[in-house]
C-alpha cells in the first residue's frame, strides 16, 4: 500500500535560479534592483527593526540589573566572598529512608545535589512525615521546627 503513494508533482514549486546569466530574465542584478541597501548583502533587518521609529524594547524602561553594566568593585568583592548553599528541600527527602542519615555525602551520592564539598541548606519547602537524623551547614527556622514536630534530629555544622 505504502508503495503506491507518491508525491504530488507540483506540490512544491522549484526555485528560482538567479544569476544565470542576461537571457534568462534573473540575471545582472539578481532581481535586487540597481544600487542601494536592498541591493547589498546583509540587507536583511534585524527582528527588532521597526523601519526606523523608536523600538519597543528601547521604548520600556529598564528594569532590575543588566547582565554587563559594570558594578561597583566593593559589591563584586562581597558578592564572590558569600557562601553560596546548594538548597535541599522536604520534597526531596520524601522517600528517604530514615536508618540512613542526610550529610551532604549521601545526598550527594542519591543525586540530590551536585557536590558534597560544597555547603548544604535546608528549606521548609515540602512536608516531612518520617523522622530524619539531618547534618547540614544551615537551616532555615521553619525548617528546624519541621524536623523537630517529625521527631527529627538536627545538626548544623556551619
Amino acid at each position: 500500500m505504502a508503495e503506491l503513494l507518491k508525491r504530488h508533482p507540483k506540490a512544491h514549486k522549484r526555485r528560482r535560479r538567479l544569476g544565470t546569466g542576461p537571457a534568462s530574465g534573473r540575471g545582472g542584478t539578481c532581481g535586487r534592483g540597481n544600487k542601494g541597501a536592498g541591493q547589498r548583502s546583509g540587507k536583511e533587518h534585524g527582528p527588532k527593526f521597526e523601519g526606523g521609529q523608536m523600538p519597543l524594547m528601547r521604548r520600556i524602561p529598564k528594569r532590575g540589573m543588566q547582565k554587563g553594566k559594570k558594578i561597583n568593585r566593593m559589591h563584586r568583592a562581597k558578592g564572590s566572598r558569600r557562601r553560596r548553599y546548594q538548597v535541599i528541600n522536604f520534597v526531596r527527602l520524601a522517600s528517604w529512608d530514615p536508618a540512613e542519615p542526610v550529610t551532604p555525602e549521601s545526598l550527594a551520592k542519591h543525586g540530590c545535589i551536585r557536590h558534597s564539598d560544597r555547603p548544604v541548606k535546608l528549606l521548609a519547602r515540602g512536608e516531612l512525615k518520617q523522622p530524619l537524623e539531618i547534618k547540614v551547614h544551615a537551616a532555615s527556622a521553619k525548617a528546624q521546627k519541621i524536623v523537630e514536630k517529625a521527631g527529627g534530629k538536627l545538626e548544623v555544622n556551619p
